[in-house]
C-alpha cells in the first residue's frame, strides 16, 4: 500500500516558516555576515584601455609600390621584397593575442612578478606588495613551490595563459577595424603600464622585422642591379630599391609603426569590480532561500517520522 504524500498548503507553509523563524533568521544572518567578510576580502580590480588603429606608415604608398613591381620582380627572378599583408588589422589583432607577444613581455621582470606574485596593491605608495611565499622582491628571486615540469619562475607560456584568462582582453570592431586593448589588474598603475608596454612590443616587433627584411632586400637588389643589363629590369630593380629604402626609413623613425593609439592608456581612478553591494545582497538572498528550504524539509521529515 503506497503512502499518502504529505500535502502542504499556503497556510501550513506560513505556519512552518513562522515556527522556524529563529532558524531562518540565524542562517540568513550567518550568510549576511559571511558575505560582508568575503566582499571586503576581495581586491579591487582596475581596468585600463586603449583604442588602437592600424598605422598607415607601411600600408599606403610603400605597400602599393611593392605590389606594383612584384610582378616584374618575379619575371626577373628577384625575391625578398618587403610586402605588406592585405588585412593589417587582422594581423595586428592576432599579434596582440599571440604567444610571441607573451615571449616579448616575459623579459620584463616587473610584468611577470606583477602577474604571478602580487599580494595586494598599496594605494598610499602606489606600489605592488608581493607575496613573499612566491617571490622575493628584494633579491628578485622566485621561491614558489611547483611540481615538474614547471619551474619556480613561471614560463612565458604560463604568462601567455594567465594573461589571456582575464587580465588582457582584445576586441576588434568588424566595421571600423579599430582594436580595443584592455588590461584588468589590482594595480591601476600596472594596468596602464602593461597596456603601454604591449603597444610598444607589437610596434617594435613589426618595426624590427620590416627593418631586417628591407635591409636584406636592399643588399640583394643592389647585387642584382649589377647583373642585369636590360633597362626595363634595371628600372624595376631601382623602384624596388626605392620601395625598400622607404620601408627602412619608416621603420627607423616611426614610433607607432604597426598600431597607434587613438585613445591611449590612462591610470584608472575607479574600480570595475568587485561590486560589493551586489555580492552581499546575492549571498544573503541565497542564505535566506536556503534557510526557507531547510525549514520546510525539517518539518517534512518531522511529520514523516510521526
Amino acid at each position: 500500500m503506497s503512502k499518502k504524500p504529505i500535502e502542504i498548503d499556503l497556510i501550513d507553509l506560513i505556519k512552518i516558516l513562522l515556527k522556524n523563524k529563529a532558524l531562518i533568521i540565524f542562517i540568513t544572518c550567518i550568510f549576511a555576515v559571511s558575505s560582508v567578510i568575503y566582499a571586503l576580502s576581495l581586491d579591487n580590480i582596475y581596468k585600463s584601455e586603449a583604442l588602437l588603429e592600424v598605422s598607415d606608415s607601411n600600408v599606403g604608398g610603400v605597400g602599393g609600390m611593392a605590389s606594383q613591381f612584384s610582378g616584374l620582380a618575379s619575371l626577373a627572378g628577384i625575391g625578398g621584397i618587403a610586402n605588406v599583408p592585405k588585412d593589417k588589422s587582422a594581423i595586428a589583432f592576432e599579434k596582440l593575442k599571440s604567444k610571441n607577444l607573451a615571449k616579448d613581455l616575459y623579459k620584463y621582470d616587473w610584468i611577470v612578478s606583477g602577474v604571478f606574485a602580487i599580494d595586494y596593491y598599496d594605494k598610499t605608495s602606489q606600489k605592488i606588495i608581493y607575496n613573499d611565499d612566491i617571490y622575493n622582491s628584494t633579491t628578485n628571486k622566485w621561491i614558489r613551490t611547483v611540481k615538474p615540469p614547471f619551474l619556480s619562475k613561471p614560463s612565458y607560456l604560463e604568462l601567455y595563459k594567465t594573461l589571456n584568462e582575464g587580465i588582457v582582453s582584445v576586441a576588434k570592431d568588424s566595421k571600423t577595424g579599430l582594436i580595443k586593448l584592455t588590461v584588468s589588474h589590482e594595480s591601476p598603475v600596472f594596468a596602464k603600464e602593461l597596456v603601454a608596454q604591449i603597444i610598444y612590443e607589437v610596434n617594435e616587433s613589426a618595426r624590427l622585422s620590416d627593418l631586417k627584411d628591407s635591409t636584406t632586400s636592399l643588399d640583394y637588389l643592389n647585387k642584382q642591379l649589377q647583373v642585369y643589363a636590360m633597362d626595363d629590369i634595371k628600372n624595376s630593380i631601382n623602384e624596388l630599391i626605392k620601395t625598400n629604402m622607404e620601408v627602412k626609413m619608416l621603420s627607423s623613425i616611426n614610433e607607432y609603426y604597426s598600431i597607434k593609439p587613438i585613445d591611449g592608456p590612462h591610470i584608472p581612478e575607479f574600480k570595475i569590480s568587485p561590486v560589493r553591494s551586489i555580492i552581499c545582497i546575492t549571498i544573503t538572498l541565497i542564505g535566506f532561500a536556503l534557510a526557507l528550504m531547510v525549514s520546510v524539509i525539517r518539518e517534512f521529515f518531522y511529520k514523516k517520522e510521526l
